[in-house]
C-alpha cells in the first residue's frame, strides 16, 4: 500500500525489487490480505467495501479487475479482516457497541460436563 499518489492505493511488485510495480485499486484501496493460495488479492475500497481481485500466477502474473465482496463496517474496524484457509469465509471484527459493557464468559470443566453428557 502506497499514498504516492496522493491517496491510499493497493500495488503489487516483486519482493527483489525487480520489474515494475502495478496498480491493483483503481479508486482508492487500504489494507491488501492475500488469499490462502495466491490466487486472489482482497483489499479495502475507499468506500468501505471489500474487494476481490483474481491473480492469474506466473511469470507474467494477471491481475482481473476488482470486484465488490461486501460492505466493511465504519473505521476503526475495516482493518479487522482476514480470509479463511479455504478462501471462502472471512473472518470480521466488526467490534462492539459502546454502550455495552465488555463481558467474558468462561465455562470451567468443560470435558467434564461432555464426558457426563455421553451415553
Amino acid at each position: 500500500m502506497s499514498e504516492e499518489s496522493g491517496q491510499a492505493e493497493v500495488y503489487v511488485a516483486a519482493v527483489d525489487g525487480s520489474g515494475r510495480k502495478q496498480r491493483i485499486s483503481p479508486a482508492g484501496g487500504s489494507l491488501p490480505c492475500w488469499g490462502p493460495d495466491g490466487r486472489e488479492l482482497f483489499f479495502v475500497a475507499a468506500d468501505g467495501v471489500l474487494m476481490r481481485v483474481q491473480v492469474t500466477p506466473g511469470p507474467d502474473r494477471r491481475f482481473s479487475e476488482p470486484g465488490p465482496l461486501f460492505s466493511l463496517p465504519p473505521f476503526p474496524f475495516r482493518s479487522n479482516y482476514d480470509v479463511s484457509a479455504d478462501g471462502q469465509r472471512f473472518l470480521v471484527n466488526f467490534g462492539a457497541e459502546r454502550s455495552r459493557r465488555p463481558s467474558l464468559i468462561a465455562i470451567h470443566n468443560w470435558q467434564d460436563r461432555n464426558a457426563a453428557a455421553r451415553p
